[in-house]
């Protein structure tokens, strides 16, 4: 065997001894490594197991906060609704307001107005009142007055019927106060022929008057004149209407402040009340 084999024997085997310390060297450190890893390994599930229930507690975390969400979402949309509503609500409430604080505005004026018309209508009530009490008074001067009439009616009815009483019983004696008549006419003519003028002995003095109240068919008249006027028995009164004469009557009875008169002589026309009697024409 040559050197160079030998050499080459010797390197190979020196080659394969270091090729077995690599291999066992490798070998350990593998099993090493392997040890490590299989620790990792198991390290690793271990985390993963960790990972994984966190991640489990997150996805539960994260639907409940899905809800959550939704739910607030949802009242979100609720109380947006509810703001929408309550905002549509405050915009008829304003509205509403504008409208009622108009009408109050009307209503103030028409009150205002009302106050004005409760004020003029207070004036007229006062002076309506004034009025009332003034008419009041003259309706009971008024009835003061009406019942003095009726008094004064009831006298001068009384006085009328007593004259036509009078005038029925002197009906009798006419005839015969003619004869005497025409008897004192032709006495008259005698004595106005002999210069002296009796009419001066009854002349009355001047009074003025009016009749109240006239019975035609009798010839009997109360007049609205009496003694308190200077009216005496047998006075003469003539009586007119306006321009018109109608006659001349005679007094037969005087009261106070009424009289009685009768015609002597047939009238020119019918005597009515408020025609006019004087003593002088």
């Amino acid at each position: 065997m040559s050197g160079l084999a030998k050499v080459f024997i010797v390197v190979n085997f020196v080659l394969s001894i270091v090729f077995l310390s690599g291999a066992g060297m490798l070998l350990a450190q593998s099993d090493d490594w392997r040890s490590k890893f299989d620790e990792k390994e198991t390290e690793l599930a271990s985390v993963r197991e960790d990972l994984e229930g966190q991640i489990s507690d997150l996805r539960a975390d994260r639907d409940t906060l899905q809800t959550q969400y939704d739910k607030v979402q949802n009242d979100l949309g609720d109380e947006t609704n509810a703001k929408d509503k309550f905002q549509s609500d405050l915009n008829d409430e304003r509205q509403a307001s504008k409208e009622l604080r108009t009408s109050v505005n009307k209503l103030q004026e028409a009150l205002d107005s009302l106050q004005g018309n409760l004020q003029n209508s207070s004036s007229r009530i006062d002076d309506l009142t004034a009025s009332v009490d003034r008419e009041r008074s003259r309706a009971d001067e008024a009835v003061r007055a009406q019942m003095a009439a009726e008094d004064e009616l009831t006298r001068t009815k009384s006085m009328l019927s007593d004259t036509r009483d009078r005038v029925a019983s002197l009906e009798g004696s006419v005839e015969s106060m003619r004869t005497e008549n025409e008897d004192l006419d032709l006495m008259v003519d005698a004595a106005k022929r002999a210069g002296f003028d009796p009419s001066e002995l009854t002349a009355a003095p001047p009074i003025n008057g009016f009749v109240k109240a006239v019975d035609n068919s009798t010839g009997v008249f109360i007049l609205s004149i009496g003694s308190d006027d200077g009216v005496k028995k047998g006075h003469k009164f003539f009586v007119y209407r306006g321009n018109e004469f109608l006659g001349e009557v005679y007094v037969d009875q005087v009261q106070s402040d009424l009289s009685s008169a009768v015609a002597r002589e047939p009238l020119a026309g019918a005597v009515k009340p408020m025609d006019q009697v004087t003593t002088r024409l």
